[in-house]
């Protein structure tokens, strides 16, 4: 794994997103044409220090959705860089798949996954979020998407892929209406019984024992973002 370097970014803005997230769109000439999407980077200021994951990538600039409660935002708002180390993570290496895929991501990642699963080719057949007791980055409304092997009341769905016309749940453990009460593993257990494959396109961002399990399920083929970057 390569070192960690330090960067000092030039903060471009920051701008409040549901659910107490927040936008903030970084200038890095060092980093600009080696990010990929789903990078978990760092960003640190005086008072602390956060972990997000890219969530866009302009030709000059870049974007993370921070999640809420990181204690920075108004911090955030007065600065003209932040110190940014990178990197922690692959970040997802493609955006095609052969045959359509799964997404999978939890907590912070939640908004990458969304990134993601706009831009895969050819679109998702499913993505599955879980909270992880975070407020998630979108709105949920029930979903006009049938998807078998899932319990008929798990209804709840991100408004921004239901407008895209990808079928897509959320787990939440504090339950929230219409999300499933359980964690993510089950509820892609729930799906993957009804829907048997010899080789199933899984693209990740989970925590590393989830990401374990997944990896012993035969016929699985994963596309992890949380991988170790190459050296």
């Amino acid at each position: 794994m390569p070192a960690e370097s330090v960067r000092q970014a030039r903060l471009l803005g920051g701008t409040p997103v549901t659910g107490g997230w927040q936008l903030l769109r970084l200038h890095l000439p060092e980093l600009q044409g080696r990010l990929r999407l789903g990078q978990r980077l760092r960003i640190t200021t005086a008072t602390g220090s956060l972990e997000a994951y890219v969530y866009y990538l302009a030709a000059d600039w870049f974007a993370l959705l921070a999640p809420p409660g990181a204690g920075l935002q108004q911090e955030l708002a007065g600065l003209a860089e932040i110190a940014v180390t990178s990197p922690l993570t692959s970040g997802w290496r493609t955006l095609r798949s052969e045959e359509p895929a799964v997404v999978l991501a939890a907590g912070p990642a939640m908004a990458a996954a969304l990134a993601l699963a706009r831009q895969l080719q050819p679109p998702p057949r499913l993505v599955l979020l879980d909270s992880a007791g975070l407020v998630p980055p979108f709105r949920l409304q029930p979903s006009l998407f049938m998807v078998n092997g899932l319990p008929s009341d798990v209804i709840a769905a991100p408004t921004p892929l239901e407008q895209a016309g990808i079928p897509a749940r959320l787990a939440d453990p504090s339950g929230r209406p219409g999300c499933f009460e359980g964690g993510l593993a089950e509820l892609f257990r729930l799906w993957h019984a009804s829907h048997p494959s010899s080789s199933l396109e899984v693209f990740t961002c989970l925590p590393p024992q989830a990401t374990a399990t997944l990896r012993r399920i035969p016929g699985l083929h994963l596309h992890d973002a949380d991988d170790p970057p190459a050296p």
